[in-house]
């Protein structure tokens, strides 16, 4: 792994992490504010709010991103397309707005929240952190996302005080992402010229409409299951449990699928070049990158969930405790289908393929529920959505064994395993050896890290040995620089 794709790594896991630790961070002071039903109703209007957010985005994000990677070295042509897409996403933000007002916020039990969270879709028009992402500037979108929300989360913990402050938790989620992607405006003017440009929205619906119909049906099965949480179980606070297991998942996720972003960028760029060798090798370091975090991270938190939970969230919330097990392979699953559909689908334009096996996934995800949620609530809703993954997984790796020769990536997984088991026996053996909450959970993240990194040195797995000597040789370059 280069230097330079370590840095974008490094950026992008940031700003991939922050959007998820923002709330993830104040979890055990709000859950006990707001309690299980004040999460269960935040996590209920949240996800519809969030329906419409993707709605609104949905394809242009990554169609914005990729043609921006293709055309990043000409001005004009650049310009152009940034123009265009911008107006068809401020367009189609509008639009969303409207409909989610007239549906939402003119009554009912939870208008006032949904009137809040109105900010939120609102926002997404102003969001232009694709445009960078194509230019290969992974620092700016970080900086303007974190900045934000770390004030946001000071607020909620100055602002947010008993069971009646759900609206109050709510306008100090929203507004920082409002205020975010109004500094990422700031910029602009120094990559584009609006000089001479021919705003030309119409050649662009086509690509963006292949790219919409599968990020819905993608982001609809990963909210779908809080709506039909809060629709079908017994009780509301079914999707609190829910909401705070699938937070704790999201955080070691981001850490799979935030070298996709990058990738995308890198990839689509090479293809433009017609240096297929350089995807080629993109492909190869991903999935061994993927396997090197992606087993001890299932491992690992299949391993802590039982002390984590109760004492993060608070024992209120120990029915999520089987939730974050049964969820943990989503940390891999969904990090080979990021890896396979943007860096490989997306990028050669394999759309059809691409949009099939996200449809199969989502339809599994919606019968599973239907049946499960009923009788088992927020477990039933865990089962749906890791068969829902591992059916999307399934599918792509069928359409695109030919190419991307996935024995070879298997192979090479086998020291990542091992490794992992042993990582996992020695953190459920300290968690029954230490009584103290704290330092318990210290003991096993240090210790499990550790003996993971220890072990796959030992073992002298080859992409942790060039990892480990490209990050010397910058230490040394560095030191030498300074002298």
């Amino acid at each position: 792994m280069s230097k330079g794709l370590l840095r974008d790594y490094l950026h992008d896991l940031s700003f991939q992490l922050f959007a998820v630790i923002a709330p993830f961070v104040t979890a055990p002071y709000v859950s006990r504010v707001l309690g299980s039903e004040g999460i269960g109703i935040f996590s209920y209007t949240h996800s519809i709010a969030l329906g419409f957010v993707l709605l609104a985005s949905a394809g242009i994000n990554l169609y914005g991103q990729r043609t921006i990677a293709y055309l990043r070295d000409i001005t004009i042509d650049k310009s152009n397309v940034f123009f265009s897409v911008w107006l068809i996403k401020i367009t189609h933000s509008s639009v969303c707005c409207l409909v989610f007002y007239l549906l939402f916020c003119r009554g009912g039990s939870y208008s006032i929240i949904f009137q809040v969270l109105l900010i939120e879709v609102l926002a997404t028009a102003f969001d232009v952190s694709w445009f960078y992402r194509g230019m290969g500037n992974f620092k700016l979108p970080t900086l303007c996302s974190i900045i934000p929300r770390a004030i946001g989360i000071i607020f909620i913990f100055c602002f947010v005080l008993n069971t009646d402050d759900t609206v109050i938790y709510a306008l100090c989620y929203v507004v920082p992402i409002m205020a975010g992607n109004l500094l990422l405006l700031i910029k602009i003017p120094s990559y584009v010229s609006i000089k001479h440009v021919q705003i030309k929205c119409g050649k662009h619906i086509a690509p963006i409409s292949a790219l919409f119909l599968p990020q819905i049906v993608i982001e609809l099965y990963t909210v779908l299951d809080k709506v039909m949480l809060g629709a079908l179980a017994d009780s509301i606070s079914e999707a609190g449990f829910y909401e705070q297991a699938q937070k704790l998942v999201k955080v070691w996720l981001r850490f799979t699928i935030s070298l996709s972003g990058i990738m995308l960028t890198r990839v689509s760029y090479a293809l433009s070049k017609g240096d297929k060798e350089t995807s080629t090798d993109h492909w190869k370091l991903s999935f061994r990158f993927l396997g090197f975090i992606g087993f001890p991270m299932v491992f690992g938190l299949a391993g802590i969930a039982y002390w984590f939970v109760p004492l993060f969230f608070g024992a209120e919330f120990e029915n999520a405790v089987p939730l974050a097990i049964i969820m943990s392979p989503i940390i891999l699953i969904v990090g080979i289908t990021n890896t396979i559909g943007h860096q490989y689908l997306l990028p050669m334009k394999k759309h059809k393929v691409f949009t099939g096996s996200v449809s199969c996934g989502a339809v599994v995800n919606l019968l599973l529920n239907l049946i499960l949620i009923p009788l088992y609530g927020a477990i039933g809703a865990c089962v749906a959505t890791l068969c829902a993954e591992l059916t999307v997984a399934c599918v792509q790796i069928f359409f695109s064994k030919s190419e991307l020769h996935f024995i070879y990536y298997l192979r090479s997984t086998v020291k990542y395993i091992v490794a992992s088991v042993i990582m996992l026996a020695l953190i459920i053996t300290l968690g029954h050896i230490i009584d103290s909450g704290f330092e318990r959970l210290a003991a096993q993240l240090t210790c499990g890290v550790i003996t993971y990194f220890v072990l796959i040195i030992i073992m002298k797995d080859t992409f942790v040995m060039r990892l480990l000597k490209t990050s010397l040789n910058s230490i040394r370059r560095n030191e030498e620089t300074s002298e």
